[in-house]
C-alpha cells in the first residue's frame, strides 16, 4: 500500500484538505471554518417613551403606581441600568453565563453593594439576580480587585 504524505503550509490548507476530502466521501462539508470571527449580532436600540424622551412632571400617585409595579427600587434601578448595557431584565436575572452578559451583571452586585445600598446582605442580592449569596459576594470582590488594579 502507498501512502502519499503532503505538507501544509498552514493550518488553513488543513482544513480545506479535510473539507475537500470529506465532500468526496459524503457529499457535504460539516467543517467550521475556525479562522473566520464571529460578527456580533446588531443590537436594536430600545426605543425610549415620550416621558424620557421629555422632560414630564408626575404626580405623587404616579411614582406610586410605579414604585408598585416595579415591586422595589433596586429592582428598577437594576431594569434602568439594563436598559443602559443593552440587555433586558429577564437575560440579567437569567441563568444564562455569557461572558458580557455576566460582567454587566457582577458590575451591577458591585453598584449595588458598595454605592446604591451598601448594608444590603450577600443573601438577599443574591436573590435580587436569582443567585446564591456566595454568587453575589464573588461579583462584589471580583470588581473590587480589578477596580483597584486599575488604580494603580
Amino acid at each position: 500500500m502507498i501512502h502519499a504524505v503532503r505538507q501544509y503550509a498552514s493550518g488553513a490548507e488543513i482544513v480545506a484538505s479535510y473539507a475537500a476530502v470529506r465532500q468526496r466521501l459524503y457529499g457535504r462539508s460539516n467543517v467550521v471554518s475556525l479562522f473566520k470571527p464571529k460578527q456580533p449580532e446588531p443590537v436594536a436600540p430600545i426605543p425610549l417613551t415620550y416621558w424620557e424622551r421629555h422632560k414630564t412632571y408626575f404626580d405623587s400617585h404616579v411614582h406610586a403606581y410605579r414604585r408598585w409595579k416595579t415591586g422595589q427600587p433596586l429592582k428598577l434601578y437594576i431594569k434602568r441600568r439594563c436598559r443602559e448595557f443593552g440587555f433586558s431584565y429577564r437575560e440579567m436575572v437569567s441563568s444564562c453565563r455569557r461572558e458580557d452578559l455576566t460582567e454587566c451583571r457582577q458590575l451591577l452586585m458591585y453598584e449595588i453593594k458598595t454605592v446604591v445600598k451598601p448594608d444590603i446582605s450577600y443573601p438577599v442580592l443574591g436573590k435580587l439576580f436569582n443567585r446564591e449569596h456566595n454568587t453575589a459576594w464573588h461579583a462584589v470582590n471580583k470588581m473590587t480587585e480589578r477596580f483597584e488594579r486599575a488604580a494603580e
